[in-house]
């Protein structure tokens, strides 16, 4: 019996987390670091997950699902997954599409709400320190990340026929199986606060500020860009979008040359060259 063999085929199976390849910078990404906003903007690469990240993540989506579940059985509360107009997962879009996303769903009860208005759903797991946290001090003391992406969600949907003003915002405990509901306000100041740190990094020419300059701060010591932004580690610019010279346009949702002597100078951007450089050179 060789159980480390079924250890090593089972962490195959479990492949490393890379980059997505998603061309676009995601709602989830909101951080205080301006410079780490840049760095995800700029699609740098990150740092390879081993296989246990990516089978906590997958976690995060189980439980997604089996939270919907129960709220599908609540008699009198009514659940929207996906949008009816493209049977895909809600989506908000801003600036030409360069930033986007997606929530869980939305919700509707006038016996638990005391009105038929809908409300937009946020589902995310914790573990019992950070639960804890959420019922002591709410979203955007725990995690303003969250209450970001919640705000610029709700934000979104505004000139939609049914604007969300609300987030029903669930938190399920990884340890206890425990749930914590909270009430999120729609605010529009705060929403365009957040949506304006996301411009500020997609347009961005040069790098922004650090949170700190000391490697070891907690924030960066752990940061997937730490050797990019304290030790100026070399990127490789292989997508037109990890140039520093691109700009996104904001209406078409392209990019395009800000380099006079690039032959895609004030054009669409369609490939990288040799007058291409990273943001850290």
């Amino acid at each position: 019996m060789n159980l480390e063999d079924i250890k090593l085929k089972f962490e195959e199976l479990s492949k490393p987390l890379t980059s997505n390849g998603r061309n676009y910078t995601g709602l989830s990404g909101w951080k205080s670091c301006p410079r780490l906003m840049y760095y995800k903007a700029k699609a740098t690469p990150q740092k390879e997950f081993d296989p246990r990240v990516l089978r906590i993540f997958q976690q995060g989506h189980d439980i997604e699902t089996q939270v919907v579940n129960y709220l599908k059985a609540i008699p009198q509360f009514y659940i929207e997954e996906f949008d009816q107009d493209t049977g895909k997962q809600f989506e908000v879009s801003f600036y030409g599409g360069h930033v986007k996303g997606h929530f869980d769903g939305r919700v509707r009860s006038e016996y638990y709400f005391g009105e038929t208005k809908k409300k937009l759903l946020e589902i995310k797991s914790a573990n019992e320190k950070n639960f804890n946290s959420f019922k002591k001090h709410g979203v955007k003391k725990t995690n303003e990340t969250y209450y970001a992406q919640v705000q610029a969600y709700m934000h979104g949907t505004q000139e939609e026929d049914e604007d969300l003003s609300q987030a029903f915002f669930v938190v399920f405990n990884k340890n206890t199986a425990e749930l914590h509901y909270e009430m999120i306000d729609y605010s529009p100041n705060e929403a365009q606060y957040y949506l304006d740190c996301f411009f500020n990094s997609i347009t961005a020419r040069e790098l922004p500020p650090k949170i700190s300059d000391n490697p070891n701060w907690y924030e960066c010591k752990f940061c997937d860009f730490n050797e990019y932004c304290h030790n100026n580690k070399e990127i490789e610019v292989t997508t037109v979008r990890q140039c520093k010279f691109t700009q996104p346009n904001t209406t078409s949702g392209n990019f395009y040359c800000t380099n006079e002597g690039c032959e895609f100078f004030n054009q669409k951007a369609e490939s990288t060259g040799e007058l291409c450089k990273s943001v850290n050179e």
